[in-house]
């Protein structure tokens, strides 16, 4: 299996909805200045994109201790995954 395709395997894996792999080369032609992958890790090849569900803002107020819970999640997914493929060879 090619690194990409394990990677995102990963990522599913842990929990994320989605994952793709982005060019940092196409990312800098529209993000402005300051938001580019190269402003914060200059020689980066490429951009791992995690994606989960969030609630809406009022949700907070539910008494459905899921949505609660999902929304603390996904900081812990996203954690996760970074420190799994750290730690891969």
């Amino acid at each position: 299996m090619r690194p990409e395709e394990e990677l995102k395997q990963l990522g599913i894996q842990r929990g994320a909805d989605q994952v793709g792999i982005a060019s940092v080369a196409d990312i800098n032609r529209y993000a402005p200045r300051g938001h580019r992958p190269d402003d914060i890790l200059i020689g980066a090849k490429s951009v791992v994109v995690l994606a989960g569900h969030v609630t809406l803002q009022g949700a907070w107020r539910s008494p459905d201790y899921r949505t609660h819970h999902a929304n603390r999640d996904f900081p812990r997914i996203r954690s996760g995954v970074a420190m799994a493929a750290a730690h891969s060879p």
